[in-house]
Order: C-alpha cells, then structure tokens, then sequence
C-alpha cells in the first residue's frame, strides 16, 4: 500500500523533512505513526507540491552521497546534517535510507540512483 499525493493535505503541512531513520527519542508521548512506502515518482511529486505551496523543505540526512542524490534528481539544494529531530504533527516526514548497509561502519557508500533507496512517509497522529 503506498501513499498517493491526493491524501496529503498540504494546507496542514508546515515543513517537508528528510530523515534516514525514525528513532523512539524522536517521538513524544501522545503520537502515533505509520510507516508508508513511496516510489521515487511519488517522492518527486510531493516535493514539486511543497515548493508550489512555499513549504520549508528541510533535511537531517547525514549521508553526503544520499543528499547528493536527493539534490539532483528533485532538483533541491540539501545539505548533509546530523542535527537532531523531533518529530512534529504538522511535518511530512520523508525517510530515505540504504536498501543495503555497508559491511564496514562507517565507510561511505556511492548513491547512483534511486535503486539503491528505501523510500517511505511517515504519518503522525497525535492521540493525546
């Protein structure tokens, strides 16, 4: 099941975010989330909606090859960070990370295409 851009509210969304991950620190009490898969067409779609509705667009992805590939096919300008996030309802939070990690920690991995990413969105719904 994958999200398709018409269930996206984008009068509700305040930023787009970029994530390679979603930790529990990053989740207060009283939320929920959903973890949906994407396609690269969808993922182009919803960016080309948020810039076409002013949404901040807002990376926390450290992995400098994943951004760089982000960057060019979505026509963005990331810049690689490993600022902390915590997750806010009004967010669209996109998840980007490696189909495969590297047997080496910490060695860096070359992104050519979006073959080689997991893409999915994550909703949050506050219960509380």
């Amino acid at each position: 099941m994958s999200v398709t851009l018409n269930q996206i509210n984008f009068n509700e969304i305040k930023r787009v975010i970029f994530a390679s991950s979603i930790a529990g620190s990053m989740i207060d009490k009283g939320y929920v989330i959903s973890i949906m898969p994407i396609t690269p067409e969808e993922l182009s779609e919803m960016v080309k909606e948020a810039l076409k509705n002013n949404i901040p667009i807002i990376n926390f992805i450290g992995h400098a090859p994943t951004v760089s590939l982000l960057n060019k096919l979505l026509n963005l300008n990331l810049q690689p960070t490993r600022a902390e996030y915590k997750i806010n309802p009004n967010d669209l939070i996109i998840m980007v990370s490696l189909s495969q990690r590297q047997q080496i920690s910490g060695q860096d991995v070359s992104v050519t295409d979006f073959n080689q990413l997991v893409i999915r969105i994550v909703k949050v719904i506050q219960v509380i």
